[in-house]
């Protein structure tokens, strides 16, 4: 009999904690102490349509920015003495495993998903980008070059040389602006020589918005200064992007939100 009792005092017990439970998630929860989650998604578009219209009407306000910036920008500072001496060595990615920073930058910029030539993914074959100077399509890897816009023997004549080599890594591995890294056809004479914009343009005058306006954020983003030669002919190729022919900024080059600005960290010897 004790038994019996003592089976139903728990069963009361169980159901009076169920009721107890069941109360709890229907009432209303306490708007003070309740966190709110946030979006799941950064970017609220519903297509790919939605996406890349918006892509481009981020394109269209590069222009006029990259105006002002270029107008901004600082002369290149003087070097120390003795002046510095460029070293390849100092502006290296650290190894990130079977696949380099230029192929990591092709498997993020692929408007398709990457293929792979071997069972590890470490050797990517083929998948889709759009040389923005040619405007050709890209499918082999072997056919894609990946380059930094402006080169890190630019940037360190721009400033870079005071940079530690923390900052200069940093520098070759910034993929957060899609303008810093570009992929362009492999052999086809994109800059062979790594030259700023006073030495060297594209052919193409439709691009020369789209080239300049890429240089002039890639610059300001790094707190990198300009010679006056190429001061002028940035402003010579930003003065195309209201024209007619002009294809206007790159809008896969255009993020739809600015990218937080880099550390940049000074040599103190």
């Amino acid at each position: 009999m004790f038994l019996v009792a003592g089976a139903i005092g728990a069963a009361l017990l169980l159901l009076a904690g169920a009721l107890i439970l069941i109360t709890q998630a229907g009432a209303s929860p306490d708007p003070d102490t309740t966190e709110v989650a946030g979006p799941s998604v950064i970017y609220a578009a519903e297509t790919e349509a939605d996406f890349l219209a918006m892509r481009e009407e981020a394109a269209a306000k590069r222009p006029e920015q990259a105006t002002a910036r270029l107008a901004a920008l600082q002369p290149i500072p003087e070097s120390p003495d003795p002046a510095p001496v460029f070293d390849a060595a100092e502006w290296t990615a650290p190894d990130t495993g079977c696949l380099s920073q230029t192929e990591l930058v092709l498997l993020e910029r692929s408007a398709i998903e990457v293929q792979f030539a071997d069972t590890l993914d470490c050797v990517p074959a083929s998948g889709s980008w759009t040389d923005p100077y040619l405007g050709r399509t890209i499918r082999r890897t072997i056919d894609a070059e990946v380059v930094l816009h402006v080169s890190a023997e630019l940037a360190w004549a721009a400033g870079g040389f005071a940079w530690t080599p923390e900052t200069r890594t940093a520098y070759v591995t910034d993929t957060a602006h899609p303008a810093v890294y570009q992929v362009v056809s492999a052999g086809a004479g994109h800059n062979p020589r790594a030259q700023g914009p006073a030495a060297w343009r594209p052919a193409n005058e439709s691009t020369w918005c789209a080239y300049a306006v890429d240089w002039v954020d890639v610059l300001h983003r790094w707190n990198l200064g300009v010679s006056e030669a190429d001061r002028a002919a940035l402003g010579e190729m930003l003065a195309t992007c209201d024209s007619a022919t002009s294809n206007g900024a790159n809008p896969q080059t255009s993020s739809l939100q600015e990218p937080a600005p880099p550390a940049i960290a000074l040599r103190t010897e």
